[in-house]
């Protein structure tokens, strides 16, 4: 997206905040090209993920937000089982500045 297209710039309540996101990158790709992990909400609740090397937007459950996460279980493999993927998100863009 061209910089001159930005209107405006907010934080949103869809991303993955910060802290988990920040581990999953920290902890480097579970197989080449992707990264396994399994978000844990509020209510006890878990749901795995398979994704590439961006983690920032992804789907959630329903009736689940972003703000439900309390916890990361990193390079779990579930082998398919219920698994939500990163291209099952919302579209979202990029912008890169100096």
């Amino acid at each position: 997206m061209p910089i001159p297209d930005i209107i405006d710039i907010a934080e949103s309540e869809n991303r993955l905040p910060y802290i988990f996101s920040q581990k999953i990158y920290n902890a480097g790709e579970t197989a080449m090209g992707g990264r396994f992990f399994t978000l844990v909400f509020a209510d006890g609740t878990e749901q795995p993920y398979e994704c590439g090397n961006l983690v920032d937007f992804l789907p959630l459950p329903t009736r689940k937000k972003m703000a439900d996460i309390v916890e990361l279980k990193l390079h779990t493999v579930t082998y398919g089982k219920n698994v939500m993927h990163q291209l099952d998100s919302e579209k979202y863009y990029f912008s890169l500045w100096k």
